[in-house]
């Protein structure tokens, strides 16, 4: 499936996530202190940018920021962000950034097929975020992880599937995906239709 075909998908997602993260009841001003001094103030805290930086992703200079998640109530889990890039002609990856209890993160990558003994989509760890000359140490995350193994497989490279396996891995499925994406796209049915459909033959439910 083209990238193109996951922009509004993700723009949709994100302005959910916007959302909670200007409400202060959702996010409080220590956490976002705390992203802003962690990402380097490269985090999108308005809907425009959010938007914008997800649009560049099929452009020759994407802007990279990273994009509040809709908030989850997780023990042990403050704030989610994550940061789509582009990966090839038709594919994405996608960098995902758990703030956890203290100055603890966590962080992954979920990718299409690479060369070699990785040659499957997969999800690995992270010590850093970002991707080449960018490359962003991220103080809470630790130097021990290991980050070319495990790679677990995924069972699909479509960027939509991995998308939707990406959040669906922070927010659950019933009453979190489902919810978040029927919130997200009340407007726009058919595509709700679509992506639910989708989701659920992921899942297998």
């Amino acid at each position: 499936m083209p990238l193109d075909d996951i922009i509004d998908l993700m723009q949709a997602y994100a302005r959910r996530g916007i959302s909670d993260w200007r409400s202060a009841k959702c996010t409080s001003d220590q956490t976002k202190q705390r992203v802003r001094v962690l990402l380097k103030n490269q985090v999108a805290e308005r809907e425009e940018e959010a938007v914008h930086a997800i649009a560049s992703i099929t452009s020759a200079n994407p802007r990279q920021l990273f994009i509040p998640m809709p908030k989850v109530h997780h023990k042990h889990i403050e704030q989610c962000l994550f940061l789509p890039f582009r990966d090839g002609a038709n594919n994405a990856s996608f960098d995902l950034l758990l703030l956890c209890g203290g100055k603890n993160c966590l962080g992954f990558r979920f990718e299409p097929p690479q060369r070699g003994t990785h040659r499957y989509a997969h999800i690995q760890m992270n010590q850093k975020m970002l991707r080449g000359d960018n490359l962003l140490k991220i103080a809470g995350l630790p130097d021990w992880v290991p980050t070319s193994y495990p790679a677990f497989p995924m069972c699909t490279s479509d960027p939509v599937e991995m998308f939707l396996a990406m959040t669906t891995s922070v927010h659950g499925y019933e009453g979190g995906m489902t919810d978040i994406l029927q919130e997200a796209l009340a407007s726009k049915p058919g595509p709700l239709r679509l992506y639910l459909d989708r989701l659920a033959s992921h899942l297998d439910v």
